[in-house]
């Protein structure tokens, strides 16, 4: 991150995220390329971390960024794809909501929201399984599918909770 040491920036600041392509030469790697500032997300000048993931034949990456404010917390996924030493961000614009929580706002005791989706890869397909709860005590199981068309992804199944999730963004 380039805002500064993580957790302890400006409250509120992103995370500035960088990219530096390496290749193996012998047994040593060597920098071939770099992309600065490809991303700003989280919060604190901190994020909550990048995983490296395959689109299909693609090599990418899903960096998940988020933040805490007045016991609201709320986290989103956005997915790359590396092209010619370059991070090409695959949308959909804003990333994809993750996770939702107000329960730190909440007086103990009192019904709060809480759910977390977890992401996994399959061919060009993006799964984010969705568990928790609603403010309403209501189980939330559902499961939205992005597909990778045309160097972006598209939602393609679970239009319902991906809009659920989309409606709780701070």
């Amino acid at each position: 991150t380039l805002a500064g040491v993580p957790g302890q920036a400006c409250h509120g600041c992103p995370a500035m995220v960088s990219a530096v392509f390496l290749k193996k030469e012998k047994r040593a790697l060597k920098p071939v390329g770099f992309h600065d500032d490809f991303i700003e997300t989280g919060s604190s000048g901190d994020l909550n971390g990048i995983k490296p993931a395959r689109f299909g034949a693609s090599d990418g990456a899903v960096i998940e960024g988020g933040g805490t404010f007045q016991g609201q917390e709320f986290s989103v996924i956005e997915p790359f794809l590396i092209r010619d030493e370059r991070m090409k961000p695959i949308g959909p614009e804003g990333g994809i909501p993750l996770a939702s929580s107000d329960c730190g706002a909440k007086e103990e005791g009192e019904p709060c929201r809480e759910i977390r989706g977890r992401w996994r890869t399959e061919e060009r397909r993006l799964h984010i399984r969705y568990l928790g709860r609603r403010d309403d005590g209501t189980k939330v199981d559902a499961t939205a599918i992005y597909e990778l068309r045309d160097e972006r992804l598209s939602l393609v199944s679970g239009g319902d909770i991906a809009a659920e999730m989309r409606g709780y963004r701070p």
